[in-house]
């Protein structure tokens, strides 16, 4: 089987959705080397997988100018497509770059050999209105990946004018593609909902929940982590929020609690990543009991993840099924509760209800979310049940492995016809 990818982002991503391509797309490529039956998956493993990759030589941190255009990384055939020489910064810039990636990848998709399953993701935006078009041309199966949905997301930050007829447009040109797809992968049921609102059919979405590499992750012991020791966490209790600070991530609730909680000596607010709100969130913290650290290096990952007392995850108000957070994956793989702030019928709140391993937080509920941790503060026991049941549910639903093979089976489907 052949299989090629089409994402604006990939290896070395800091987005959710490029690091999830990697994994897969080295995952199904490793499968081609070994052939048979995984032993640590109960699902058959491909054999003769070849997987590529089209992607853009502009990362989501800025150019990768060393990188080559082409090269084959971890057994998959990497090709990139010119991006745009900035960082994503500007509205226009990024506007810049999908462009460029959207001629780019389109016109070496009509002149490529032709592959059994060609799987669309959704960045930039409109990248499935290629499928069935490659699909005629080329006569290849193809599946969309749906990450985020557009325009929704769109709609939902009113980018556009009250009466502008945009958003009527954008839905109809991806739902025309959404529909023609031999199969459209969702990353939870609540965006399945939506899929099939648009008139997906849907016998032809499957599920597939985002994931975590538990060979990557792992919980470290509190005793046994030099990030806590290098950054003064030894004698706290730590809220941690580890990711970007996107737009869909409200974080008002969060910082109001840091507020609320500041004479709180014993407890603080870490928050590592990077984004545009940064700044603004250090103002609006501006207290001794919050500390801001940038993305930590991959092999730092665990430790820096295992040393959250509890870890925080956010979505804002009406875009549930729309965005689907991933970094809640993560802190299950190292063993840690979640409180979620978001809302109540997300896949996120759905996630960890199911496990168990957290508590649930209404967008502006402040006085809710520093009960929350409270209570695990003072209660060691129940943190650290939720912590076993979180890491529990992540190594039987939400590990690398599992999802990889689902996928793998998913598009074996799809390009043998059933």
């Amino acid at each position: 089987m052949t299989v090629l990818f089409v994402n604006r982002y990939y290896w070395r991503s800091r987005l959710g959705a490029g690091r999830m391509l990697s994994d897969l797309a080295e995952d199904l490529a490793r499968s081609d080397e070994r052939g048979g039956v995984s032993p640590d998956v109960e699902t058959p493993v491909a054999s003769g997988v070849k997987v590529t990759v089209i992607t853009s030589s502009a990362g989501d941190d800025g150019p990768w100018r060393r990188l080559p255009g082409s090269e084959e990384r971890a057994g998959v055939v990497v090709h990139r497509v010119m991006g745009a020489p900035f960082t994503r910064a500007a509205g226009w810039i990024s506007v810049l770059d999908a462009l460029l990636f959207y001629f780019g990848a389109f016109w070496r998709l009509l002149f490529w050999r032709r592959h059994d399953v060609t799987v669309f993701l959704t960045q930039p935006p409109l990248l499935f209105w290629m499928g069935p078009f490659i699909r005629w041309i080329r006569r290849t199966k193809f599946v969309c990946w749906s990450q985020d949905l557009y325009p929704d997301v769109a709609v939902k930050f009113e980018l556009f004018g009250k009466n502008s007829p945009l958003p009527g447009m954008w839905q109809w040109m991806l739902g025309w593609p959404l529909r023609r797809a031999d199969m459209v992968i969702a990353t939870g049921e609540s965006m399945k909902r939506r899929l099939a609102a648009k008139g997906v059919r849907e016998d032809r979405i499957a599920v597939v929940h985002n994931w975590a590499d538990g060979e990557r992750l792992r919980p470290v012991p509190t005793d046994a982590n030099p990030f806590l020791e290098a950054h003064g966490l030894r004698a706290k209790f730590v809220v941690m929020y580890s990711g970007l600070f996107g737009s869909s991530h409200g974080f008002g609730t969060v910082i109001g609690a840091a507020q609320k909680m500041r004479r709180e000596m014993d407890v603080c607010f870490v928050f590592v990543g990077e984004g545009r709100k940064v700044e603004r969130l250090k103002r609006a913290a501006g207290g001794s009991n919050s500390l801001f650290l940038p993305f930590q290096p991959e092999a730092e990952l665990a430790n820096s993840l295992s040393a959250a007392s509890v870890h925080v995850v956010t979505l804002k108000e009406g875009l549930e099924g729309i965005v689907v957070p991933s970094k809640v994956y993560s802190a299950m793989a190292v063993g840690r509760p979640v409180i979620f702030v978001g809302p109540e019928r997300s896949e996120v709140a759905q996630v960890v209800r199911d496990a168990g391993c957290g508590f649930i937080v209404s967008p502006g509920y402040v006085e809710g979310f520093v009960h929350a941790v409270e209570r695990l503060k003072a209660g060691t026991g129940e943190r650290d049940q939720m912590g076993v049941r979180a890491y529990k549910a992540f190594t039987a639903k939400y590990e690398r492995k599992i999802a990889t093979a689902r996928i793998r089976t998913l598009l074996e489907e799809v390009a043998s016809g059933k």
